[in-house]
């Protein structure tokens, strides 16, 4: 370890740099998944695009997000009623712990969550 090698008298080499990596405190801070930037012209026709057939979504031409249900069984649970198709998973952790904390601190500001 680095340690060791130090107090052996030796120097310790870092080979490997990640400027950019960032180790999250999961007390103060959270991660947001499956979001992305979106310019209108990635956004134009979605509720025609996202009606189309479950291979026309997975092959990217809906650029929205339709989560599976939690209990999701591709057996039992009936398509969406609106004709879009499930196309990713819901985060719980999100969902249940990071959201409400985002909209209680976006209150405190004076802004509402959209």
């Amino acid at each position: 370890t680095e340690a060791e090698t130090n107090s052996a008298g030796e120097i310790w080499t870092h080979r490997y740099k990640e400027p950019h990596a960032h180790e999250v405190d999961e007390e103060t801070e959270a991660t947001m998944l499956h979001t992305k930037s979106k310019v209108e012209h990635n956004t134009n026709g979605w509720d025609s695009r996202c009606k189309q057939s479950v291979s026309s979504i997975m092959e990217g031409h809906c650029s929205l997000g339709f989560p599976f249900p939690k209990d999701y069984d591709p057996n039992k649970t009936p398509a969406r009623s609106d004709g879009r198709a499930y196309n990713c998973f819901m985060n719980e952790i999100i969902e249940t712990r990071w959201w409400p904390k985002l909209v209680e601190a976006m209150e405190r500001r004076g802004k509402r969550p959209g």
